[in-house]
C-alpha cells in the first residue's frame, strides 16, 4: 500500500467502525503514533471508542454477588428513614460508597464489615448469616 491508501482506508476504518487505534495500527501495518497523528491532523471526533474502553458507569454495573446484594438490601433495610449521608458518615464512609454497598456493588473490608456490625447491632457472624446460602461473604472479606 502506498502512502495515502493506507491513510484513507486508516480513516475509515477510524470513523466507522469500532476498532481501536491499536487494531486500526496494526491492521494498516503502522505505530499507534501513527494513527494518533492522523486522528488529529484530521480532526477526527470517533463515535466509537473501542471496545475495551473505561469503566462501566455505576448504573451499568452488576452486584458482585447475590450475597453483596442480600447484604445491601440489609442495609438500606437497617437504615430505614434515615439520610443516607447521615448513615454513611455514621459508618465512616462516603454516601456514594454506602450507595455501592446497597447495590451489592462494593466488595466490602473487614473493618467495614465491622463498622456496620456495630452500627446495626449484629455481629458480623450474623450479618454474614443473612448471605449464608453457601458460606456469605466469608470469601469476600479483605
Amino acid at each position: 500500500m502506498n502512502a495515502p491508501n493506507w491513510k484513507t482506508a486508516a480513516l475509515e476504518d477510524l470513523k466507522g467502525s469500532s476498532l481501536s487505534i491499536r487494531a486500526v495500527a496494526s491492521k494498516h501495518g503502522r505505530s499507534e503514533s501513527a494513527i494518533k497523528r492522523l486522528i488529529k491532523d484530521q480532526q477526527i471526533c470517533r463515535a466509537h471508542k473501542g471496545q475495551n474502553g473505561g469503566l462501566k458507569r455505576f448504573i451499568e454495573m452488576d452486584a458482585l454477588s447475590a450475597d453483596h446484594r442480600r447484604l445491601g438490601l440489609h442495609l438500606i433495610r437497617c437504615r430505614g428513614n434515615e439520610e443516607k449521608t447521615s448513615f454513611a458518615n455514621a459508618l465512616g464512609l462516603s454516601a456514594i460508597r454506602l450507595g455501592q454497598m446497597e447495590a451489592g456493588r462494593h466488595d466490602f473490608t473487614l473493618s467495614e464489615m465491622q463498622n456496620i456490625s456495630q452500627l446495626v447491632g449484629e455481629r458480623i457472624f450474623e450479618l454474614r448469616a443473612i448471605n449464608s446460602s453457601k458460606g456469605g461473604l466469608a470469601g469476600t472479606l479483605h
